[in-house]
């Protein structure tokens, strides 16, 4: 076996410029892989998590209120939310209230005319599923359970606000009588998407007594320690739970239009990362076989001095696998720094086209790299590489040796 490697590394220092081509073609792939998928994957993730993170990993809401969210119904809330959070809580989950609404807003005692939407919560929510707390751009979190607000940096911009300002947020009590409600502006956030950045930010204590909603909740925001893409498992699991009878469990992705949205980034992963794939794997092959074809004189000796035809075809294949490793670790080993950088970094999405985005959607898209796509851009090269040799050699070797010995090749 060692003889058979020394005349395999052999064959590829013989002929060092078409070896360096070769690997260079296997680099210049699996570096267009990494950096490639690990860009796909992380703009598609990001988008799944915000979404996930803003619309509830799981919510559960009344069957009345899920018919007819679209009119933003408070009066088909949940009347007493905390028996509902304590049954979820005990099966191991987190579990919020949460109270969303629209209303008119503005700095000072005029009726305002900039339309937002007003989220309250509990603080604890804010910190953990938005994170809030580490997204001001200026002022500090909210403290207190009244009269503080947090705001994102659109509304604070479309409002002329800043940190110090008294809010007037115009809304509604549950039965529809008008309700208004002052905060003073205690931090401006961007919550990096443009829906974050156009919202007000409450506790739940002062939502629910604008919303004249004691102990009530609109909607119970549950997060599991499951992947997010499993949501739909955690809810039909959560379905079954003493204290949520009669109540509507929904996974993010079940609800419309986010599980379509899940479903389109998955199929989109899937193609842009075949694409990658095979654009990748046409490159390489093409220069392996055009290596191994304008060898078949070379074979035809081989074979002519009786090597069978099984060992000729691992020769090749083992030639093909030293140069492959190569160029696949360089390629690794340079994709993985501009796969770092657009991880680290990202690519700004731009304030125009951010404001025409009404999902809730990163404004700044980032990579994702993962010592499972350097691993599996590494395999695909390698294994283009060995592919790239063994189908023209195994071509070659079914030429008889007097023929393969007269080719020009």
């Amino acid at each position: 076996m060692v003889w058979f490697l020394n005349l395999a590394l052999r064959n590829v220092f013989r002929n060092t410029r078409r070896s360096l081509l070769t690997a260079a073609t296997v680099f210049f792939g699996t570096a267009v892989l990494t950096i490639g998928l690990s860009w796909i994957t992380g703009v598609l993730g990001g988008v799944i998590d915000n979404i996930a993170a803003n619309a509830g990993e799981i919510r559960v809401v009344t069957p009345e209120f899920e018919a007819r969210e679209q009119l933003m119904p408070l009066h088909l809330n949940i009347v007493d939310s905390a028996p509902v959070v304590e049954a979820i809580e005990a099966e191991g989950m987190r579990a919020w209230p949460l109270i969303r609404t629209g209303a008119t807003a503005t700095v000072g005692e005029e009726i305002g005319e900039v339309f937002c939407q007003v989220v309250g919560a509990p603080t604890d929510w804010m910190v953990t599923a938005l994170e809030l707390d580490t997204k001001l751009a200026d002022g500090r979190f909210i403290e207190a359970e009244l009269g503080e607000t947090v705001i994102g940096t659109a509304l604070a911009e479309d409002l002329g606000a800043v940190v110090g300002d008294e809010l007037v947020l115009l809304g509604q009590t549950q039965d529809g009588s008008i309700s208004p409600v002052k905060a003073d502006i205690v931090g401006i956030v961007d919550t990096g998407n443009i829906v974050g950045n156009r919202q007000a930010f409450l506790s739940i204590e002062q939502m629910r007594w604008m919303a004249d909603m004691d102990g009530g909740a609109v909607e119970i925001m549950v997060q599991s320690d499951a992947d997010v893409g499993d949501a739909r498992l955690t809810a039909e699991s959560l379905r079954t739970v003493p204290g949520l009878e009669g109540l509507t469990v929904q996974a993010w992705n079940e609800r419309d239009p986010y599980g379509a949205i899940y479903d389109i980034n998955k199929a989109i992963l899937y193609v842009l990362a075949g694409a990658i794939v095979f654009i990748t794997a046409l490159g390489v092959l093409n220069t392996m076989m055009m290596s191994v074809l304008e060898r078949t004189g070379e074979i035809g000796v081989l074979r002519a001095m009786g090597m069978k035809t099984g060992t000729v075809v691992s020769m090749f294949v083992l030639e093909a696998w030293c140069i492959g490793t190569l160029g696949s670790l360089l390629g690794v080993l340079v994709g993985s720094g501009p796969a770092w950088l657009l991880e680290t970094n990202g690519i700004e999405l731009g304030a125009d086209v951010a404001s025409k985005v009404t999902m809730p959607v990163n404004t700044t898209f980032y990579g994702d790299l993962s010592i499972e796509i350097v691993g599996l851009s590494f395999v695909l090269g390698m294994a283009i590489a060995v592919l790239g040799a063994f189908i023209p050699s195994l071509r070659a070797t079914a030429i008889e040796p007097v023929d393969a010995m007269r080719s020009r090749r």
